[in-house]
């Protein structure tokens, strides 16, 4: 493929206002919580093919089939290279997190041990929010949105007319078993109410990594 520089005004604007905003994330993720900054960039990946082609010289936008094949071969490589991956479990990728499954699952079972009521509130822990994914239900979290911490997951519509109605399942801090302050994120927010039924069960996060006590909490509807 064959570049130009000869371009309208307005595609190298549409270009500096598309990248520009890249320097200053990548710079900041490169330091500061890196593992965020895929999602930063989802956006990004979408008008950027467009930009590309208009930097294409007009007479080779037609003959474009060898370019089309490379990046073919190329979408093959890094399948076969993902899956490598996770099939042989490198660095405990294809195997992280799976415990969280097992986990879901004796959490649902605990909530349905104490309640008649679909389970649609879960809490107590950044741990939690990833109760909404792996129960079917796909509950929401008790977390309102805070200012100060300025959370990731959060309810806008939750309330206390909502936790008391309904129930709420808490998960506790990995580690902390069902200490004291277990739930502590559950019940800063929500002091009024309290959890009727704890259990402390062990989770194990990949087959390569220690086990931990984490607590298993019912606030009843």
């Amino acid at each position: 493929m064959r570049f130009t520089k000869q371009l309208p005004e307005k595609v190298w604007l549409t270009t500096f206002v598309l990248f520009a905003p890249l320097v200053v994330i990548m710079a900041w993720f490169s330091f500061h919580a890196g593992g965020r900054l895929v999602e930063w960039l989802h956006p990004f990946f979408m008008p950027a093919p467009a930009v590309l082609v208009a930097f294409l010289k007009k007479e080779v936008i037609g003959s474009l089939s060898r370019a089309f094949k490379v990046l073919f071969f190329m979408g093959l490589l890094m399948i076969l290279g993902y899956s490598s991956v996770m099939v042989f479990n490198v660095r405990n990728a294809g195997q992280y997190f799976s415990g969280f499954k097992t986990l879901s699952h004796e959490a649902e079972q605990y909530w349905y041990e104490h309640s008649d009521k679909p389970l649609k509130l879960v809490g107590g822990s950044g741990l939690a929010e990833w109760l909404t994914f792996y129960i079917a239900p796909h509950p929401m979290v008790t977390n309102p949105w805070d200012n100060e911490t300025l959370p990731n997951i959060y309810n806008r519509n939750i309330s206390a007319e909502q936790i008391e109605a309904e129930g709420a399942f808490l998960l506790g801090a990995e580690g902390a078993g069902c200490s004291e302050n277990a739930f502590s994120h559950f019940t800063n927010h929500w002091p009024e109410f309290e959890v009727e039924s704890t259990k402390e069960v062990v989770y194990k996060n990949s087959p390569e990594e220690p086990e931990v006590l984490v607590c298993f909490g019912v606030v009843s509807p």
